[in-house]
């Protein structure tokens, strides 16, 4: 967000909203009766998430220094499927059936793979 932070009024009210955030998240945890469930999930999904962006950045090192790169590949892949198709499926989520979610799922992860190579070739050529 190119937030100036080198004032300490800055990083204070910038602390603010993050705490207010993270305090109303809570709040709806406690006062709902699924609410840490569903807080939970949505933490899960994202930190697999997280994780498919982190292999997909192994997966263009591992290009760019000429290393088998499927190594990092295959599990990325794996984890878009399992995180896709569960969001799709899932009620908090799109709630679409399973059979919708299983094949856009396998969609999701054919272009995740078809992305991840070409962005890693296209970085390897300049070198």
């Amino acid at each position: 967000f190119k937030i100036n932070q080198s004032k300490r009024r800055s990083r204070l009210w910038l602390s603010l909203v993050i705490f207010a955030a993270v305090a109303s998240l809570l709040i709806f945890a406690k006062m709902n009766s699924g609410g840490f469930n569903i807080l939970c999930r949505y933490f899960a999904w994202a930190n697999h998430t997280i994780a498919v962006f982190a292999l997909a950045m192994i997966t263009v090192y591992m290009m760019r220094h000429k290393q088998p790169f499927i190594m990092s590949l295959i599990p990325g892949m794996f984890y878009m499927f399992i995180i896709s198709s569960f969001i799709l499926n899932a009620a908090i989520g799109f709630n679409l059936p399973w059979n919708a979610s299983y094949i856009t799922g396998g969609i999701l992860t054919v272009l995740y793979a078809i992305a991840v190579v070409y962005y890693g070739r296209r970085a390897t050529n300049r070198l």
